[in-house]
């Protein structure tokens, strides 16, 4: 299949689907995502990903670059979120909600003035740290949420907040 990759500034609003058998990579620029978009092949590699939206589907990947911006990124109740970066991964001054399922499997995330909520399911089998730099973040496991740590040693040198559960395996 082919590649679409976004490199500058693009806005991207409610109804849109990245889908089909090639990849829609956000490799450069800012990209913001406001509404409900549906992803079952959307990467960020690069560059920023930035606005208010709900994102569905089973095809969303961090594997570099950064969320930020005084908003929220959820991952809806039909979303999968996978969080598989080289490198640090950071999110500043944004909140990353989840509602669906979030595997992160590697790449340090760090934190600034901002938070993730995970009221679905995290699965951890990363061997990375949740840090935040220069300002206090936060990781909270709210009630209903749970927390699957499968493999690796994951350190948290934020703030870990639980309601939910938290399950080592």
């Amino acid at each position: 299949g082919g590649t679409i990759d976004f490199t500058a500034g693009y806005n991207v609003g409610t109804g849109t689907t990245f889908d089909g058998a090639g990849a829609n990579t956000i490799t450069g620029g800012t990209v913001t995502l406001n509404g409900t978009v549906t992803a079952s092949n959307l990467q960020l590699s690069a560059g920023i990903l930035t606005g208010t939206a709900t994102i569905e589907g089973a095809g969303f990947q961090w594997t570099g670059g950064s969320i930020s911006g005084s908003s929220t990124t959820t991952i809806g109740t039909s979303g999968v979120m996978t969080i598989n970066g080289a490198t640090t991964l950071s999110y500043a001054s944004h909140v990353l909600a989840n509602s669906g399922i979030i595997n992160w499997q590697a790449g340090a995330l760090v934190g600034n003035a901002s938070s993730i909520t995970n009221s679905g399911v995290w699965n951890d089998s990363a061997s990375a740290t949740q840090s935040s730099t220069p300002n206090p973040s936060a990781f909270s496991n709210a009630a209903g949420g749970t927390y699957n740590k499968t493999a690796g040693t994951s350190t948290f040198t934020n703030a870990f907040n639980n309601s939910g559960t938290v399950h080592a395996s």
